[in-house]
């Protein structure tokens, strides 16, 4: 082909941004550095802007697209018609919580940090790239990691995670959630898994057969069910994946001292005044430990909890 014939790609997650269709936008804040977002034209842009898009008006269904970037100090939810079918661009998000529910072509998240990232079904590659401090929860064919560090995986997959260079402090862990409509989307992907392989990771940094410190399975004592939010619709009502039996067994260890919690309350008989008393007790703990892990960020997010919906 001649030279001159030659056509930047028009399918891009940069074109998308500049030049998609808006799903959602958040006025911005200055940049650190202006030189961060570089515009087409060559000029600068000198405001961080959450924003998301797609480009569904000017592409055909084989190559649509949805990018997201800059997604902080918030949670963001899109409606899994604005996701079905898409391929899913992440970038540069932090600090907050974002929730693909639907059935997706593939995943790409590159330059985030401190963020939860739940997705329904990737019929391709869940791909991270320059990751810092993530929990993603997935359901992906293939899982492929790059230059990520101190991220937690709790994942479902009929493959072996791929973890290349650059990464390190890695830990996995099953797939923990469910929400009503994953069986559905499971069905559209035409996702099905017989084996996880959750737990057997590959690297070309751990050839000699030493992980070291590129990754470490979770310890089933710190293995918990993670609760979507907010409802969806649909008919899924418990996790679609079987519990290897030490996780399982800490799962009901979990719940059997919650129950037992209940049962000795209950046998206390307390006046108004004691389980007044013991709520305020309780409140006040339980604020001090959302303190200390840090998870009041995301109480304070569900409090002004922003839903974007196409």
């Amino acid at each position: 082909m001649a030279i001159g014939h030659m056509h930047a790609n028009p399918f891009t997650s940069k074109r998308c941004l500049m030049h998609g269709k808006t799903v959602y936008q958040k006025p911005g804040r200055p940049l650190r550095r202006s030189s961060d977002i570089s515009l087409e034209n060559g000029s600068t842009n000198t405001l961080t802007r959450c924003r998301i898009t797609v480009n569904d008006h000017e592409t055909p269904k084989e190559h649509r697209l949805l990018a997201m970037q800059y997604v902080s100090r918030q949670i963001s939810v899109l409606s899994p018609e604005t996701l079905l079918n898409h391929q899913v661009h992440v970038t540069h998000c932090n600090d907050a919580s974002i929730y693909l529910l639907s059935s997706m072509k593939c995943v790409s998240v590159k330059q985030c940090s401190r963020t939860t990232l739940v997705t329904g079904p990737v019929a391709g590659t869940l791909y991270l790239t320059g990751c810092i401090n993530m929990r993603i929860i997935s359901i992906a064919r293939r899982i492929v990691l790059r230059n990520c560090h101190s991220c937690k995986l709790y994942i479902l997959t009929p493959t072996q995670p791929l973890l290349l260079a650059g990464c390190n402090d890695i830990t996995l862990a099953p797939y923990n959630t469910y929400y009503r409509g994953l069986a559905g989307h499971l069905s559209h992907a035409n996702f099905s898994v017989v084996k996880n392989f959750w737990d057997q990771p590959a690297s070309p940094m751990c050839l000699d057969g030493d992980n070291g410190k590129v990754y470490q399975k979770l310890s089933p004592e710190q293995f918990h069910l993670f609760s979507i939010p907010f409802n969806t619709e649909g008919t899924t009502t418990g996790l679609v994946n079987k519990l290897p039996p030490e996780y399982e067994e800490a799962r009901c260890v979990h719940v059997s001292a919650i129950n037992k919690w209940y049962d000795n309350v209950q046998k206390c008989d307390l006046s108004e005044t004691q389980t007044a008393q013991l709520a305020a007790t309780l409140q006040a703990r339980f604020h001090d430990w959302l303190e200390t892990t840090g998870h009041h960020k995301e109480v304070e997010a569900l409090s002004s909890f922003e839903i974007n919906l196409r």
